[in-house]
């Protein structure tokens, strides 16, 4: 399991859970959240918090009544969409998708990992490797997404 958060201007730190461990609200607001909270206080990659808006899919952590109130009191001037406002798992309109695909992809390319760490190494160096002037063009396409699905009546788009 792995977490992480993009903006146009850089990411966090791959958050990787080593041990099994049920990724519950609280395991998500106290391990999770703070990375994404301290990432999102950074005036280098958030110079503007007023046009902050933080993506979470449906995920039963993310979209805990205590999760979100966690978020709205911790980050009270950005913008949550969470589960109920848009198709989260949707590459269509939570751009992130994009990059887990990327890390799947990265698992299956030759050769391929042969233990935990081997993998662990391969999905580490796949994100550490995605640069800001694709992160930033993958996030900078959200406003055009939003549009061309609305256009499409929620239907497929181009992305």
């Amino acid at each position: 399991m792995v977490a992480g958060g993009i903006c146009s201007r850089g990411k966090t730190e791959l958050i990787i859970i080593h041990q099994v461990v049920k990724i519950n609200g609280q395991y998500y607001r106290e391990n999770i959240l703070p990375v994404y909270f301290e990432f999102m206080q950074n005036k280098e990659f958030f110079p503007n918090q007023r046009i902050v808006t933080f993506l979470q899919d449906g995920a039963l952590p993310h979209s805990a009544e205590q999760s979100l109130n966690l978020i709205k009191k911790d980050m009270p001037n950005i913008n949550i969409w969470c589960k109920g406002i848009y198709p989260g798992n949707s590459c269509d309109f939570n751009v992130i998708e994009h990059i887990w695909n990327t890390l799947q992809e990265s698992v299956f390319l030759e050769p391929g990992p042969t233990n935990r760490n081997e993998l662990i190494t391969r999905i580490k160096s796949t994100w550490d490797s995605l640069d800001v002037q694709y992160l930033c063009k993958l996030t900078e396409s959200f406003p055009s997404r939003i549009s061309e699905a609305s256009a499409a009546d929620g239907g497929h788009t181009s992305y």
